[in-house]
């Protein structure tokens, strides 16, 4: 019953546990908000979507920061032997003056390098206080710091923060070297936030051997060092170091813990608090040790571990419930970095419960040791997660939190209806597709680079290396947590799923017990990531971002090989900010975006099977190994943009046209990117890279000797060399090694002549100009030479003649993984071009390879020596290495005055011939050394030489080969004799000493000694064994299967060598097939001449960045397929799917070239992921037909080469006085630094690449960029609005950046053309940078304006695309787009044009095809250029262009009517001195547009014709006929003006009446003769105001007296006195209101009109609207005339009337002539005037409403409606009587007094009163008597 219960109370406390847990994990964060975004992006030619997400908390969030140690007393301060201290005080006060007893300082140190701890550069370090450091981008550079330790016992804490690049840390109480990586503390994780905690009871990793450690304290100097392993990036970081106190646990409040702890689980072994833990034996592979450690309260656990021999990992969980699956793949917590770990967790007791255990396991990968403690004891420190760099911030948020989806959709390894989680433990090896991040203004899960293009995941190599520092550019966000999750990406076409979208609904992020509030409590619970939100566009922020945009593509220019991607990169990451992408979305979100699938013949990649992909060369990099991609139908899905959301932009955006026109630019940025226009081919981004490998590996044997048999063959080529130049050159033949003896100098200047001669002009230009070296008027280009070399000396260890390779300064391919044993040998080399002698498979990618520099010391240089009288016994190679202290000791050591032999070779040794002690004996001329010449330059010693005495036996006997006569098994001859022989130490013997050797297949013990022949060691010695490689037959030498017998036994390695020619005839029937490369060396467990099995190549080592490549460490590659570097037998090969591949040498030619291998494939390979050297070539597997159009080369795999024999040379032996002992070989001078030199040239050939890079990068975003500036400002809530300046500033997009040299020839393509700079249009010492952008035809559509309601005629519209010249006349039409040239140095002489034509051609109009440029935009002004115009072979029209001078032009031929009678009819020229020697100078920097025209023939001359000939015409007419009516309106005004000089006529209403209609006339008449001429515009302006609108108000002002008069007469029954004021008073008051009128018209109109047509930047037809004002003026203006000529038509008719009737009853009564008369005249009057104002009004509502182009309705209109009115008055009212007086008469008026008598009243109506004393008479419609 017990039992029961208590299995019963167990499962109740199983179920109390699971609910607990559930109710722990389900537990939901109060107070905080979310959202995310999801984002789109190239990223460096891939495509990324991924997600972005926030958590908005209400206070600041901290990380836990541990400052512990475990539980120790340290050990007494040694005072009396203090450590040493390495610091500049501790090297300038003499570190190591202490007692005699202590330990010598540099005793651990000395033997490692050759230099002391004080002779290394370092920086000392203040404890406490924050160091900011910078390392430059040469790889694995590295900065040192130190500082001395306290003798308090006190723990240190060496904390690394990142803020740009990649680095690495590591410390030490040692001196190490960082590159050595001799540190025992190292955090080899680059991606993380590293710190090293360094404790009194730590592990001093001072030997190898596990089990012999001591303790750090006391630490005395502390050694830290930095290196920078990014790959090419600067590292920028901050390092600090912070003490930790030793303390004990706190005693209060006491904890319930027992003094020992107790286990709460079998398997896992409890500790105490604070406890350390240290296994000293060799714990296995994939160990998982296992601990707990229970609390009673809550605590921060840190648990930490140094790492001894070999890596641990920590793991951790608190569920008691999973501990069965818990392991290093099953966890909860963990600290995964490469060696040290710090794993801190703040645990509490679940709730009721008064304990918790938290379980954790020490996980080895390999073999090794283990260290480790756990503590809550220290202190803890909260740090803002804020408050860090954004690199070393976001990797320290790894472990914080983890996605998941609760009944997830599937997605990437997911199952339906199953929750799914993303973490994120380590950035340098898990985080892939969850990214939590640095909390950023602008969310940034792009940078760091997220890991899943790192080489733990897909391993794309162009983002290696990517630094840039975004402190300033992307502030940090408080109180926010920020993550990445990657949706997908795709890859060289090939696409990867991670996360299924639709899920996001059901995505809760959860965190982890690692984040804490400021209180301390823990952050702990999950949050659903909230809703998707599309920020709102901001243009104040978009330009922020702009700005940097442009700062960083500026920078473009001087980036590096090793920078341009990150810049890349950078600019790509800025268009992902939120504050950019925001518009962008915008953007598109008022574009109207459709599908549509289309069958074309087409190279494009459409294969989304992972199969398929990978086998179609269209798609995938990787089966070009196999195939060529050529053209095939595929159905293609292409987005169109079929037009605008007219409502939104209606809605958002000002301007909506001028929007309208920018998102059709927009629209091309997301059509376009379809088919990556913009991109830099291949073969581009190689040209320059490929052209200067080419030159200096084709010069590179110039820098050393010649072979030579004589003195005569090194003059004369030499001389030849110099030749030119008259240069006479000291050499000679070495008789020695057969090679020129040459000053070192002269060859580096022969080399650097070779670079100049044969490098590309541009590269040689700019590098030439990045030194001051051009147009220094040298006098040949050895002088040049000369002044290169010496910008490029550096002092370098050097063998006086010619080249020696092992001492000059040297370049090693080399990586920082240990490559040895697996690939093929190092490639080694004076420079960065050496090659690769055949493809190697070490290069794929997954080791980082990079050039290594190693060069002699001074001191070591100048120490280099022989001794002349020793012999072979005098050399560095007799004496073990370059220490020559022994050597020359012994050399001193009573040397003799005279010896005999030759000293010919100025390195090698001294041949010494012993056996002759006098001069006669030696010089005897029988007595000759015989040399075999090798023709090397690196040798120091020769052991076979001898005298003979015959000359011709020398050279008739001896010799050597080039090749070899056969092979043998050779390399060790010797006698194994048992150690117990001798005990237990192998004595000397014929001054051999060896080690003991132990024999496993014996279990004995051997003493080996080569000196030794057989027949002693089994007759002298017992127990022996005497081994000869010579003994073992070929399979044995090779397959070394027999362990027994074969080659490995007794660990003989034993080797085929081949075996030297002995004669000229062996010799040259002798040869060497290239398939013996493959057998020669030793890789891996591979002897020399193994047998290979062969396997296809399947290896990926980069996804989408390389070819078919083998694996590392286990294959290495051959043309024909991968072999292992395990030997199998044949059998065990080819039951496994292997070709077994064994070869003997080929025995000749056929056998090698033909019989034994087919042809195969031979191209480059170009792995843009590889570490390959430039112009690796490699047998690929494609056929021939697939070969040969892949430009690649079908061949033979291998070659012969045929042995030449060169006969041993004889030297006479000589007595040598031994003046000079001791022979120094080297020196230590200025010699030519060939990297340096090479550098040069490289980075002039990156910034070529560059601008490739840069063309790509404005290709890609002018557009883009320029429109989203544009758009943001005019759609965004904070944007300018109105500003028309929005639009109206867009630069032109940018097509490409291109910098063409004087040679060779280039030619650019754009959209509908091409620019060509040929060979000379440049300046010979010049390139030129130009940036290509488009100018649109459409900038020629907004050049005219609408005018004023009044204008009676309409001006002749341009045509579309028109242009014109400064007479503001139109000369013609634009045929297509232009193109914008931005010029930014000087040196262009002239380049070629070509275009094709878009627009319809009006050839009648404009019948010659021309090319202009753009002179003024604002008016459409252009200027031809008189080209002599080619049509090319694509139909484009051509023109070449030459400068005149920096102001204009001159073309290649003008037009045979213009007068530019200088140029030069062939069209060339342009450069030096033209015909008439005039000197041709550059264009100046700036900007210049281009234009494909049609124009007219003298267009400088022709005149702005406002009109054709027929409408001018008709305007002259109106203005003769206006001037007559004028010109009468004159007299008559003449007439009044004698009237009142010389009479004694008063002014009447009659002269005022004259005078205005005179003046209308005669304004008109003006109006209408200039109108034709051009004189005035459309344009609203002062003279339009005089010449329009004012005759108009005269005009009423005329007919206003008329009608005032009338009014008055028609209705006074009697006349009083005030008759004439009253008349006068009413006309002047309707004209005061008349005149105030104008006046408000001519001010509205000036002062109110719009200032620039809102043209967007040229892309509208825009006209000039009028403003609101002007808009209301002008209608009322209308209405204005159009209703008082309708008032006073309609006052003509009643009021005439009604005079009518009163004459007609006045003329019944009296029956008076005259009334009758005056009746009829007024009847007149009234019909034509009255019908004249009515068709007046309706005239002026045609012309506001209707606006018709056609000029004879105006023509009509004015003489109707004002001409025949006009005359009616004047001659109604003629003044001047010449039908009625004669001269006589005339002259007796003259001379009239004034008399107070009015005229009679027969020369007046009835109705007409004259009134003695007035000055004025009213005679209207009365003649004169």
């Amino acid at each position: 019953m017990i039992r029961k219960l208590i299995i019963y109370l167990f499962f109740f406390i199983i179920v109390l546990k699971i609910i607990n847990c559930k109710e722990e994990e389900e537990i939901e964060l109060k107070n905080v908000n979310s959202n995310y975004t999801i984002k789109s992006l190239n990223l460096l030619d891939t495509n990324i979507k991924i997600v972005s997400g926030s958590i908005y908390f209400e206070e600041p969030i901290y990380l836990l920061e541990s400052y512990t140690c475990p539980n120790a007393t340290c050990p007494p301060y040694p005072t009396d032997c203090p450590p040493c201290d390495y610091t500049h005080k501790g090297c300038n006060a003499g570190y190591d003056d202490r007692a005699p007893e202590c330990e010598v300082c540099d005793e651990l140190f000395s033997p490692r390098f050759f230099f002391t701890p004080c002779q290394m550069n370092w920086e000392d370090i203040e404890i406490g206080v924050e160091t900011q450091g910078f390392i430059d981008t040469y790889y694995q550079s590295y900065k040192l710091y130190r500082f001395y330790a306290s003798s308090e016992c006190v723990g240190y804490k060496i904390t690394f923060k990142t803020i740009q690049g990649l680095g690495e840390i590591s410390s030490d109480i040692y001196p190490f070297y960082p590159l050595a990586n001799g540190a025992s503390r190292i955090v080899q994780s680059e991606e993380c936030d590293a710190s090293i905690v360094m404790c009194p009871s730590s592990p001093a990793l001072n030997t190898t051997y596990a089990g012999y450690y001591r303790s750090l304290y006391p630490y005395g100097t502390v050694h830290i060092a930095i290196k920078n392993v990014g790959a090419g990036s600067d590292l920028i970081y901050k390092v600090l170091i912070e003490e930790i106190p030793i303390q004990q646990a706190q005693s209060s409040p006491p904890p319930p813990t027992p003094p020992t702890c107790i286990n709460v689980h079998p398997d896992y072994q409890c500790l105490n608090d604070g406890e350390e833990v240290y296994i000293p034996t060799l714990v296995p592979v994939d160990s998982f040790l296992k601990y707990s450690l229970t609390i009673y309260q809550c605590k921060n656990i840190t648990i930490s571990n140094v790492v001894l021999q070999n890596d641990v990992d920590i793991f951790a969980t608190d569920n008691i419930l999973e501990l069965s699956n818990f392991s290093n793949l099953n966890y909860k917590w963990s600290s995964t970095f490469s060696l040290d770990d710090n794993l801190i967790i703040q645990l509490c007791p679940n709730k009721g419960e008064n304990n918790k255990t938290l379980f954790f396991g020490i996980y080895t990968f390999y073999e090794s040791d283990v260290y480790f403690y756990i503590s809550t004891y220290g202190e803890y420190k909260l740090r803002d997660i804020t408050n860090n760099p954004s690199l070393s911030g976001t990797w320290a948020l790894a472990g914080t939190s983890f996605l998941k989806v609760k009944n997830s959709n599937g997605g990437s390894g997911g199952g339906g209806g199953m929750d799914k989680k993303y973490y994120c433990e380590n950035y340098d090896a898990e985080c892939t597709v969850y990214l939590p991040t640095f909390p950023r203004t602008n969310v940034n899960p792009l940078y760091p680079v997220p890991s899943i293009y790192g080489e733990r995941s897909l391993n794309v190599p162009k983002f290696n290396g990517i630094a840039f520092n975004e402190t300033s550019s992307n502030l940090a966000l408080k109180n926010t947590y920020q993550f990445g999750l990657i949706i997908s990406l795709t890859i060289d076409g090939n696409t990867y799923r991670f996360f299924n979208e639709e899920d996001l609904s059901n995505t809760v992020i959860t965190f982890k017990n690692r984040l804490v509030y400021g209180n301390g409590s823990l952050i702990v619970g999950s949050k659903s990531i909230g809703n998707q939100v599309n920020p709102e566009c901001k243009f104040n922020k978009f330009s922020k971002v702009d700005e940097i945009f442009e700062q960083v593509l500026k920078s473009i220019d001087n980036a590096t090989s090793s920078t341009i991607s990150g810049l890349r990169y950078y600019l790509d990451v800025l268009s992902f900010y939120d504050d950019y992408n925001s518009c962008q979305q915008m953007a598109e979100n008022l574009l109207i975006l459709n599908q549509t699938t289309t069958l074309i013949n087409t190279t494009l990649c459409t294969e989304t099977n992972e199969n398929s992909y990978y086998n179609d060369a269209c798609c995938s990099f990787y089966a070009t190994f196999k195939s060529v991609c050529r053209p095939r139908l595929q159905n293609v899905t292409t987005t169109i943009f079929n037009g605008v959301n007219n409502d939104e932009i209606n809605e958002k955006c000002s301007y909506p046209d001028c929007t309208e026109s920018v998102l059709n630019t927009f629209s091309e940025t997301i059509t376009g990117t379809q088919f990556d226009q913009c991109s830099v081919t291949q073969d581009e981004q190689n040209y320059y890279t490929n052209s200067l490998y080419k030159v200096f590996r084709a010069c590179k044997p110039l820098i050393y000797p010649i072979i030579c048999k004589e003195d005569l063959d090194c003059e004369n080529y030499y001389h030849s060399l110099g030749a030119s130049e008259n240069v006479n050159i000291t050499t000679s033949c070495n008789k020695r090694n057969g090679l020129c003896l040459i000053s070192y100098s002269e060859l580096e200047l022969n080399f650097v002549n070779c670079i100049l001669s044969n490098i590309s002009t541009p590269l040689r230009t700019d590098v030439l100009s990045s030194l001051g070296l051009l147009n220094n008027n040298f006098k040949n280009q050895r002088e040049l030479s000369i002044e290169l070399l010496k910008k490029h000396q550096t002092n370098d260890c050097n063998y006086p003649f010619g080249t020696s390779t092992w001492a000059r300064k040297s370049f090693t391919y080399s990586s920082s993984t240990n490559t040895n044993g697996y690939c093929f040998p190092l490639v080694v080399g004076l420079d960065q071009t050496t090659p690769s002698i055949v493809y190697d498979s070490c290069f794929t990618g997954l080791n980082i390879f990079t050039w290594l520099v190693e060069a002699f010391p001074k001191d070591s240089c100048l120490s280099l020596a022989r001794c002349n009288w020793l012999d072979y016994q005098g050399t560095m190679n007799w004496y073990g290495g370059f220490d020559t202290t022994s050597l020359i000791n012994d050399c001193l050591n009573n040397p003799p005055d005279y010896f005999c032999g030759d000293c010919t070779d100025p390195i090698r040794n001294c041949y010494v011939d012993y056996n002759f002690l006098n001069q006669s004996s030696c010089e005897s001329s029988s007595n000759y050394v015989c040399y075999k010449q090798d023709h090397s330059n690196d040798k120091f010693v020769d052991y076979d030489l001898f005298t003979v005495n015959d000359e011709n036996q020398c050279s008739d006997n001896y010799g050597s080969c080039t090749v070899g006569c056969g092979l043998e098994c050779s390399q060790f001859t010797g006698c194994f004799i048992a150690l117990s022989t001798f005990g237990n130490i192998c004595p000397t013997i014929n001054n051999e000493v060896n080690d003991k050797w132990f024999d496993e297949s014996s279990s004995t013990w051997y003493c080996i000694y080569t000196s030794i022949d057989e027949s002693t060691c089994s007759t002298d010695y017992s127990n022996t064994v005497f081994k000869n490689c010579g003994d073992f037959s070929y399979d044995q030498c090779t397959y070394c299967n027999d362990l027994v017998n074969g080659c490995n036994s007794f660990g003989l390695f034993c080797g085929l060598n081949e075996i030297p020619c002995t004669n000229k005839i062996d010799c040259e029937n002798s040869g060497k097939c290239d398939d013996q490369y493959y057998f020669n060396y030793k890789i891996g467990d591979s002897n020399p001449y193994q047998p290979k099995c062969l396997y296809p190549r399947t290896s990926k080592a980069l996804i989408g960045a390389s070819l078919p490549t083998c694996e590392f460490q286990s294959q290495i590659d051959s043309p024909f397929g991968c072999f292992n570097l395990t030997f199998i037998n044949q059998s065990s090969c080819e039951q496994s799917g292997g070709k077994w591949w064994w070869t003997l040498p080929a025995s000749n030619r056929d056998q090698c070239e033909q019989t034994k291998y087919e042809p195969l494939c031979y191209g480059i390979d170009r792995s843009p992921g590889a570490y390959l050297l430039p112009l690796t070539f490699r047998f690929n597997e494609k056929n021939e037909i697939d070969c040969k159009y892949a430009g690649e080369i079908w061949k033979q795999p291998f070659s012969w080469t045929s042995g030449i024999w060169t006969p041993a040379v004889a030297v006479p032996l000589k007595w040598i006085k031994n003046d000079e002992p001791v022979k120094y070989i080297a020196q230590f001078q200025l010699s030519l630094d060939l990297g340096r030199f090479f550098t040069s040239f490289d980075n002039a050939a990156q910034s070529r690449t560059n601008l490739l890079y840069k063309s790509e990068i404005l290709c890609r975003t002018s557009n883009s960029k320029n429109s989203l500036e544009a758009l943001s400002c005019g759609c965004s809530s904070d944007g300018i609005g109105n500003d028309d300046n929005c639009y109206n500033d867009l630069d032109t997009p940018v097509l490409k950046v291109i910098k063409p040299c004087y040679d060779p020839s280039n030619t650019t393509i754009f959209n509908d053309g091409s620019i060509e700079f040929s060979l000379g249009s440049i300046d010979e010492s010049s390139c030129v940078s130009i940036s290509i952008g488009q100018i649109y035809k459409e900038t020629f559509l907004s050049k005219k304006v609408i005018s004023l309601s009044s204008t009676f005629v309409s001006f002749d519209k341009p045509d579309d695309y028109s242009f014109f010249n400064n007479k503001k006349a139109v000369i013609g039409k634009l045929l297509n787009d232009g193109i914008n040239l931005e010029i930014f140095d000087k040196g262009i002489k002239n380049f070629k044009i070509c275009m094709s034509q878009i627009i319809s051609r009006n050839s009648k109009k404009n019948p010659i095809i021309d090319f202009g440029y753009l002179e003024n935009n604002d008016q459409g002004q252009l200027i031809p250029l008189h080209c002599d115009i080619e049509i090319d072979e694509k139909n484009r029209y051509c023109c070449l262009i030459n400068f005149k001078n920096s102001n204009g032009f001159k073309n290649s031929n003008d037009d045979d009517d213009d007068d530019d009678d200088g140029s030069n009819s062939g069209g060339g020229g342009g450069s030096g001195t033209g015909d008439n020697n005039e000197i041709i100078n550059f264009i100046e920097i700036g900007k210049r547009s281009y234009f494909l025209i049609e124009r007219i023939s003298n267009w400088e001359n022709e005149n702005f014709k406002p009109f054709n000939n027929s409408s001018s015409g008709l305007l002259y007419v109106l203005a003769v006929l206006f001037c007559l009516l004028g010109i009468y309106g004159l007299l008559h005004l003449g007439f009044f003006t004698i009237q009142k000089v010389l009479s004694t006529e008063p002014f009447k209403l009659v002269h005022l009446l004259f005078l205005v209609l005179t003046a209308f006339s005669l304004i008109r008449s003006i109006y209408f003769f200039i109108l034709p001429n051009g004189i005035i515009t459309e344009t609203t302006t002062v003279g339009n105001y005089i010449l329009v609108v004012l005759p108009t108000f005269l005009y009423f002002t005329s007919f206003t007296i008329v009608i005032v008069i009338w009014y008055m007469l028609s209705n006074a029954s009697s006349f009083g006195n005030d008759i004439y004021g009253r008349i006068n008073m009413m006309v002047f008051l309707i004209n005061v209101i008349l005149y105030i009128v104008f006046i408000i018209i001519v001010i509205v109109y000036n002062f109110t009109k719009q200032s620039t047509p809102n043209s967007c930047g040229g892309r509208l037809l825009i006209n000039l609207e009028q403003t609101t004002p002007q808009n209301a003026v002008s209608i009322f203006y209308a209405v204005l005339q159009a209703c008082l000529s309708l008032a006073i038509g309609i006052a003509f008719i009643y009021y005439g009337r009604q005079i009518y009737n009163k004459l007609s009853a006045l003329s019944s009564k009296t029956s008076h002539v005259s009334a009758n008369k005056q009746r009829n005249r007024t009847f007149v009057i009234t019909v034509l005037c009255g019908t004249g104002f009515v068709l007046h009004c309706i005239f002026i509502i045609i012309l506001v409403s209707v606006n018709p182009s056609n000029i004879i309705f105006s023509f009509v209109g004015l003489i109707v409606t004002e001409m025949i009115p006009v005359i009616v008055l004047l001659v109604t009212n003629n003044q001047i009587p010449l039908g009625k007086y004669t001269r006589k008469s005339i002259r007796s008026i003259v001379k009239m007094k004034n008399t107070n008598t009015s005229s009679s009243t027969d020369s007046h109506s009835s109705t007409t009163i004259s009134k003695p004393n007035k000055s004025s008479s009213i005679t209207f419609g009365s003649e004169s008597n």
